[in-house]
């Protein structure tokens, strides 16, 4: 049995949001993801017992074992200790210099759990069927079909380093970057800070 759970209403004039949202279509809505209806954000879950069922990139989801993810991921190309013991890795994923593209991971734990994970890049996944994604949402995507999926963003903030936008979906434990009009970051985490 599958179960939906309603996260929150948002209160959003119709007008913000172009129209109404259409309902969603629960047989080809994904378990594990978020999805925008009808002026709220609800993620699909297989039992209403999984604690952040929806915060998770690909097969990475907040809560894992530490272990478990170490041993997925091997060496990290840059680790550093956190405040209060947690541990901050970098794990490169594609890289071609020439292009001056690239695509990483920051993982970070705490009590010997993952507590954040980021995706982040503008280097194009070799198959994007098989790419990690959050909730349906991969590297490069654009930034109308998070709008579809996602609905409107809470805030927006700048993010000089990178040219982009920070997409916040405050309460939820989700963010996107966005450059040129492109997913350049999805990070989902624990909202532990």
């Amino acid at each position: 049995m599958q179960h939906l759970l309603r996260l929150a209403l948002l209160s959003l004039p119709l007008n913000a949001l172009a129209g109404e949202p259409p309902a969603i279509d629960a047989a080809t809505w994904p378990l594990h993801s978020f999805r925008f209806s009808q002026n709220a954000l609800a993620c699909k879950l297989p039992s209403p017992d999984i604690d952040f069922g929806c915060l998770r990139i690909g097969e990475l989801q907040i809560g894992t074992d530490w272990a478990g993810v170490t041993a997925r991921f091997g060496e990290p190309w840059k680790r550093e200790a956190l405040p209060g013991g947690g541990v901050r890795e970098v794990h490169l994923i594609d890289r071609d210099a020439g292009q001056r593209t690239f695509s990483y991971w920051v993982l970070e734990s705490r009590g010997g759990k993952l507590v954040n994970a980021q995706l982040t890049g503008n280097h194009p996944p070799q198959d994007p069927a098989t790419a990690p994604g959050f909730s349906g949402l991969r590297l490069g995507d654009t930034e109308a079909k998070v709008r579809e999926l996602l609905g409107p963003r809470f805030k927006a903030a700048p993010v000089l380093e990178i040219s982009g936008v920070l997409w916040n979906y405050a309460p939820f434990c989700f963010s996107i970057e966005i450059v040129d009009g492109r997913v350049y970051s999805l990070r989902v985490h624990d909202g532990s800070g």
